[in-house]
């Protein structure tokens, strides 16, 4: 069953950079901050949030980490 009404918060306070993006076809965000990148995106089909969080990476690595995640049951 779905979940209604479902929220998560992702910290941009400080930010370099926020910005709307997609992940396997879900909305999400990218956040720079630091010499960190997180990227977030809701599976809306699966009812998960999902985030990559990493520290001193290259922002084309944090985003082939965020790729090859899929959903197992």
């Amino acid at each position: 069953m779905p979940a209604q009404g479902s929220v998560l918060n992702v910290d941009t306070e400080n930010a370099e950079e926020v910005k709307n993006i997609s992940v396997h076809s879900y909305s999400g965000l990218r956040v720079k901050k630091g010499i960190g990148i997180d990227i977030t995106w809701a599976d809306t089909d699966n009812n998960n949030f999902v985030m990559v969080s990493c520290d001193g990476l290259d922002e084309e690595t944090v985003w082939e980490y965020a790729e090859v995640m899929q959903y197992v049951k």
